[in-house]
């Protein structure tokens, strides 16, 4: 390859440091795989097995990448410029062992706000209790008279019920009478 020429030696080197390189990814893929995490990049780049002791290839929509970057400076480069990389995704499109992440990532923040605001959150639940128990009382007394209202009130309603009755009879009467 173009960008590969040089010395027997120096070759050698980044052979070297290739097979380092790909031992690591292997052995994160190996962990990867232990824990029931998939890759993308696995299914294009691996062989299915058909079930019948076949191997399929890999698909073609996957292009071959040539580099003419010895993978030494490619290393590098990486190691200089990954960690400025920022990828913006909403937390809803996240998988879920994301969001179990994000937990985990955010929780001794949390813990060390909750610890911050326990004594604050103490004292508005003791002050909402002290209001409770003085309300208590009044709260009783609003039901005693909601329900000593509710018989004279189904009484009215009854009452009223009957004069609209009385009314329609009246107005019936009347029309039977002008017409008589």
């Amino acid at each position: 390859a173009a960008g590969f020429a040089g010395s027997q030696p120096q070759r050698q080197a980044e052979a070297e440091i290739e097979d380092e390189i790909e031992g690591e990814a292997d052995a994160e893929d190996d962990a990867d795989d232990a824990d029931g995490d998939h890759d993308v990049l696995d299914d294009c780049l691996c062989e299915e097995d058909l079930g019948d002791g076949s191997l399929a290839a890999p698909p073609l929509h996957m292009p071959l990448l040539a580099s003419s970057v010895p993978p030494l400076l490619w290393r590098e480069e990486c190691e200089r410029v990954g960690p400025l990389l920022q990828l913006r995704v909403p937390w809803q499109s996240l998988h879920w062992r994301h969001r179990v992440a994000l937990v985990r990532e955010h929780a001794p923040h949390a813990a060390h706000a909750a610890d911050a605001a326990a004594p604050a959150l103490e004292r508005v639940g003791e002050a909402a209790k002290r209001d409770s128990e003085q309300l208590a009382p009044l709260f009783a007394e609003q039901r005693r008279i909601a329900e000593a209202s509710r018989v004279p009130s189904e009484r009215l309603a009854a009452a009223q019920q009957h004069l609209a009755t009385l009314e329609q009879e009246l107005l019936a009467l009347e029309a039977a009478t002008a017409k008589a």
